[in-house]
């Protein structure tokens, strides 16, 4: 496969983008905080990726990659605000509408968070 044709298999459109920062926001999370950009780059990150099995912080370490002046602790910690300051209520309203069961606390760290929405994200553009 060459370089150009890799390009296009490995990329995500606009439209995906937007859809991931529409659950986003649904959720309750600001998108106007960088946690909230970093996680909706983790999730595109994660629904281009052929590997089912990840390392979170190897994640982190790319998106740095991306934006030099953050490192891998800044960028989880920005995550983890984000999830923590989010606005409950929207969470609690639309959790079972975007991930298909009973809204739960437990769901709302990083890792979680994470893989779940991924979950989400690529059965709605994979099916």
């Amino acid at each position: 496969m060459n370089t150009s044709t890799a390009t296009i298999v490995n990329s995500i459109s606009p439209a995906q983008v937007l859809s991931i920062n529409n659950k986003l926001r649904s959720l309750g999370l600001n998108p106007t905080l960088k946690g909230t950009k970093f996680i909706n780059k983790a999730i595109q990150l994660l629904i281009i990726s052929d590997n089912e099995f990840y390392i979170l912080e190897n994640i982190y370490n790319e998106i740095a990659n991306s934006y030099p002046s953050f490192n891998s602790a800044q960028i989880r910690n920005a995550i983890k605000y984000s999830l923590d300051h989010r606005n409950e209520d929207l969470s609690i309203k639309n959790f079972e509408k975007i991930f298909g069961f009973e809204y739960d606390e437990f769901y709302f760290i990083n890792s979680k968070f994470i893989d779940e929405l991924t979950c989400v994200m690529k059965t709605k553009y994979l099916n």
